[in-house]
């Protein structure tokens, strides 16, 4: 036969990607190869060409570590805007006193619109970084599943899987009450009376945001979920 080239890939038997094409993963002892494969799974596979059994484990141990720095971060960042919303709330109170023209209390009100705004955008970037090092965690781990079955027994098998399933257990342990407590908060700012254009436009910018972050944990759930369903 043909002498194998570098873009042949092997293939674990019978392991299908969602598209329907044959999963792909990187050269291992005993495998066939094939170049069928998505567009998606194909460019993985040139990346991750080399890629052994332990730089799949690291990829995915700094991936959840990410994560949850991302979902801390996440938390921090609505702290910030809880704290900063009760002392807007009793600045607004000062200059609601009669006598103060509008500008003046358009002018306090809309410098709190940018930090909503600053605060949202960061938000939406700890959301967007979460979800990627969720994704990321599920792919290794389900990538690196056909190589420890092959390499490992099962008793060595199942307790790396269960090593791997802790890694997340943490979180999804705080998951619930995160996303309960974005709810909350975001169900508050809702509520929040129409003040001014840029104040407004601040305030559908953080319910979009809060939005992410409520996806990140769904996303995060769905992730560990997968993975337990594969083992």
């Amino acid at each position: 036969g043909r002498k194998r080239g570098a873009t042949d890939i092997a293939i674990p038997p019978g392991r299908q990607n969602p598209d329907g094409a044959l999963c792909i993963l990187p050269d291992a002892p005993g495998r066939t190869t094939s170049s069928v494969c998505s567009r998606q799974y194909a460019r993985r596979a040139i990346i991750d060409a080399d890629f052994g059994f332990l730089d799949y484990q690291e990829k995915a141990e700094l991936a959840i570590s990410e994560a949850a720095t991302s979902i801390d971060n996440i938390n921090k960042l609505i702290e910030e805007i809880d704290q900063e919303t009760n002392r807007m709330i009793e600045r607004t109170e000062v200059i609601s006193a009669p006598g103060i023209p509008a500008i003046e209390k358009k002018r306090v009100i809309n410098s709190f619109a940018e930090f909503l705004k600053n605060k949202a955008n960061k938000l939406k970037e700890e959301a967007k970084i979460g979800a990627g090092r969720f994704a990321t965690f599920s792919e290794m781990i389900i990538f690196l599943l056909p190589i420890e079955q092959q390499m490992l027994d099962k008793d060595k098998y199942k307790e790396d899987i269960d090593a791997f399933l802790r890694m997340a257990e943490g979180l999804l342990q705080v998951i619930p009450k995160n996303r309960e407590s974005v709810a909350a908060f975001k169900r508050t700012i809702e509520n929040i009376p129409r003040i001014t254009a840029e104040f407004n436009k601040a305030k559908k910018l953080l319910v979009e945001a809060l939005d992410d972050c409520v996806m990140i944990f769904d996303q995060a759930e769905r992730s560990i979920f997968e993975i337990t369903a594969k083992t």
